[in-house]
């Protein structure tokens, strides 16, 4: 989707870790921090960096932190690097069989028109065998469209990859960068890539002209794609025509005013009456009669391409506008009602066509999203090309691309209930998604094709997509190891009688290894590293989960877990474990519940900030009566008694929100005897090393916490400059509900300067921002937003 680019999201707000199944995971992060930017000074939820330093270097800071957190965030990408492609590439094909393609920024309609032309079995042949490159007449490689369509249509027919590139093909456009960023019409790109391809195939007229490049050439452009239309005037008083025949390759048709495309068609081809003022002169009447002006059909070619007019210019908006009309098409199309007299006898069946690609518009008049839905004339299954992704869809799904308001559906049993609008699951819905270009092929069984056999590819370009292939299955090899690769670090301890002092080794294995065969290498390694003897040779071992933060340690998996893998015990790429022994035929704490930790941070009320996190241990069955026991017990949390404890968690479905939520498990007012069956994993799902918020009050004042939590989640950077000086060197965290006439207050303060002595502009426009109670987030000051000191 083209657009200008959305704002720097809003500061993450601190979040748990999603509640593992079983073992312990990782810890979480501690309460709410500053945000980044150094040491700060909170003021009214508006805080002022410390120094003055460089725009530049503070914005070298932000990218840095942006940077990590994108590697962090996307760790499929992170083990695809150092390798030729993105970590999309090596994923696994469409159940279709079908490649995808990719978008270089905003080429999701050459995506479809290519899609649309590798799915015609007729052209596609043609290009495999009516051309030969030959450098000589045909310039460079990369300059040179049939063979980087070529290239392209054999990488989707027998390439290795889940997606094809489209790079090579648009250079051979002559397309930058640039121009990879700008979206263009579909129906404009076919009749430049014909153009491109008539100039390319082209030879001049002398003896280097090849016999296959001209049959190339008539094959791909003249015979597919063009046919012959006669534009005619009929005089009304004695018969005279005048006639001229024009070659078309696509037929424009209006969307407004029509129900379907065969009166889109009738329309077209019904001639305009010229009458009163717009009388033609006659030559064989000698003077200005009626006529008809009008279009017919004389050729049709094999592949008709009919472009719904859906983008106008509206007179009175001088906008351009996208028509979302509902015009339904056939599957089946007969056009010898649509042919001029000039076109000859024709038997009725000679015209028909059958439909096999929809490319479908999804967006307004300026910018939008270009997919396709595809027949294959080897299957008969309609398939949906949206770039990358390659999927089947239902027959039904066309007929939501008819435009206009979506058929209505009944929901539920309720007989009064009114039907709802149904919501296509191939277009995501909506009123803005619908057909744009049809392309149907006409049913002759002399010339249709229905498959292309790779060994119809040329063997140049065989032999080079196969090289392709070997290169990318050795990088899919190399990706999947990394993938499925865990790297467990294996805590033991030395000393028996010393269980906290603890030492580690790593082991490497991956996620379709049995936790047997994982065990096998811990004992291999142990032994290695002389941790166990040769008396131990023979002792059972076994391994644990363990938080390496808390250090605490999970049930220990079973001898009915050691044929299980390592993915279906939920292992994570990196993996903490305890390895133990036993000892005079037992293993130790067999007969203790494992501990789990929950961290609790404290509000501290005076200072308005958290205190630095409590660790908490308790049994993994322990309830949250027990929690709130010993924070009552413990200095460190103040000892707040138990019915004044208010207690917040947020889990990983309310990270989004960046909001906790209170512990309430039965309402405010639940007695203690209510809190001890609760359980803190099994009910509340509070696992090893989860952090929850506390402060001291009931559920019926406002929470501190939450306020806390709403003021980080609404806290944005802002960079500025001193009234006496153009350097950008301040920055400030502010809260963007404040309103402008408080950020001002509190600039004055920290520059030292009257408020009356400045204005605050906007620093890209130096536009003055003048609703001074209107909010930051009212006037569009999102975080990293420069403004400036005038």
């Amino acid at each position: 989707m083209d657009g200008p680019p959305p704002p720097p999201p809003p500061p993450a707000a601190p979040s748990a870790p999603p509640p593992p199944p079983g073992p312990p995971g990782p810890p979480p992060p501690p309460g709410i921090g500053p945000k980044s930017g150094g040491s700060s000074n909170s003021t009214n939820g508006i805080a002022a960096s410390a120094g003055q330093t460089s725009l530049n270097a503070l914005l070298a800071k932000r990218r840095a932190a942006a940077d990590t957190s994108s590697v962090a965030s996307d760790p499929a990408q992170s083990l695809a690097a150092g390798l030729s492609k993105n970590f999309q590439f090596f994923q696994e094909k469409s159940p279709t069989g079908f490649v995808g393609l990719s978008n270089q920024g905003a080429t999701c309609y050459l995506n479809s028109l290519v899609q649309t032309l590798y799915m015609t079995p007729e052209l596609r042949k043609g290009l495999y065998t009516q051309f030969e490159y030959n450098r000589d007449l045909d310039g460079p490689e990369h300059r040179c469209i049939p063979l980087q369509l070529q290239r392209l249509f054999a990488r989707l027919q027998i390439g290795e990859a889940a997606i094809a590139e489209t790079k090579e093909l648009t250079k051979s456009f002559g397309f930058t960068d640039a121009d990879a960023y700008q979206q263009h019409d579909v129906q404009e790109l076919m009749t430049k890539l014909n153009e491109a391809l008539e100039k390319s195939l082209s030879r001049a007229q002398h003896k280097d002209k090849s016999a296959a490049a001209t049959a190339a050439e008539q094959v791909l452009t003249s015979t597919f794609y063009r046919g012959l239309l006669v534009d005619y005037i009929t005089c009304q008083e004695c018969g005279y025509s005048r006639k001229r025949t024009d070659v078309f390759t696509d037929v424009p048709l209006a969307v407004s005013g029509v129900e379907s495309v065969e009166q889109a068609l009738t329309l077209y081809s019904t001639p305009d009456i010229l009458t009163g003022d717009d009388r033609w002169f006659c030559e064989q009447c000698g003077h200005k009669v009626d006529a008809m002006k009008g279009l017919g059909f004389k050729e049709l070619p094999m592949f008709l391409n009919l472009q719904l007019k859906r983008f106008a210019y509206d007179p009175q908006t001088w906008r351009r506008i996208k028509l979302n009309d509902r015009v339904s098409f056939p599957t089946k199309l007969n056009m010898a009602p649509f042919l001029h007299a000039d076109a000859g006898a024709q038997t009725p069946h000679q015209q028909d066509y059958e439909l096999f690609s929809v490319m479908i518009h999804s967006g307004g008049a300026m910018g939008g999203h270009y997919f396709a839905f595809i027949r294959s004339f080897e299957t008969g299954k309609w398939i949906k090309f949206n770039d990358a992704s390659v999927s089947f869809i239902d027959d039904n799904e066309i007929e939501m691309m008819f435009g206009g308001a979506p058929p209505l559906k009944k929901v539920g049993s309720d007989e009064n209930e009114p039907p709802k609008p149904a919501t296509s699951p191939a277009a995501g819905g909506g009123f803005s998604t619908n057909a744009y270009m049809l392309v149907y092929r006409k049913v002759d069984p002399t010339t249709n094709v229905f498959a292309v056999p790779s060994s119809e590819i040329p063997a140049p370009v065989r032999e080079q997509i196969q090289k392709e292939n070997e290169e990318f299955l050795k990088e899919k090899a190399e990706y999947i190891k990394r993938r499925d690769a865990i790297h467990c670090n294996v805590w033991y301890a030395p000393d028996p009688s010393a269980p906290e002092d603890l030492k580690s080794f790593q082991v490497s294995s991956n996620k379709h290894e049995t936790l047997e065969q994982l065990l096998n290498e811990c004992r291999s390694v142990a032994e290695k590293e002389g941790l166990l003897t040769e008396q131990d040779r023979a002792t059972p071992i076994r391994l644990r989960s363990m938080n390496a933060d808390t250090k605490t340690r999970a049930q220990p998996w079973t001898s009915d877990d050691l044929k299980a893998t390592l993915h279906d015990l939920k292992f994570t790429p990196q993996k903490h474990l305890f390895l133990e022994k036993q000892i005079n035929g037992l293993f130790p704490g067999d007969d203790e519940i494992p501990d789990m930790v929950i961290k609790v941070v404290r509000f501290d009320v005076k200072g308005d900030l958290f205190a630095p996190p409590v660790e908490v241990k308790l049994k993994i069955d322990a309830s949250l009566l027990e929690l709130k026991k010993v924070i009552e017990s413990l200095d460190s949390l103040c000892s707040i008694p138990l019915r004044e404890q208010r207690l917040f968690f947020l889990s990983a479905q309310d990270a989004a929100a960046g909001l906790p939520k209170e512990i309430l498990p039965f309402g405010k007012d639940a007695s203690p005897e209510e809190l001890a069956p609760v359980r803190l994993q099994a009910d509340l799902q509070l696992f090893d090393g989860a952090t929850v918020h506390l402060e001291q009050g009931t559920a019926d004042t406002p929470s501190a916490v939450i306020r806390k939590f709403e003021e980080e989640r609404n806290k944005i950077q802002l960079f500025y400059n001193h009234p006496d000086s153009r350097e950008l060197n301040l920055e400030i965290f502010v809260d963007k509900r404040k309103t402008i006439e408080q950020l001002k207050a509190l600039i004055a303060s920290l520059v030292g300067v009257s408020i009356d002595e400045f204005k605050l502009c906007n620093g890209l426009l130096a536009k003055e921002f003048r609703e001074e109670q209107k909010t930051l987030d009212q006037v569009g000051l999102y975080d990293g937003t420069v403004t400036r000191l005038v």
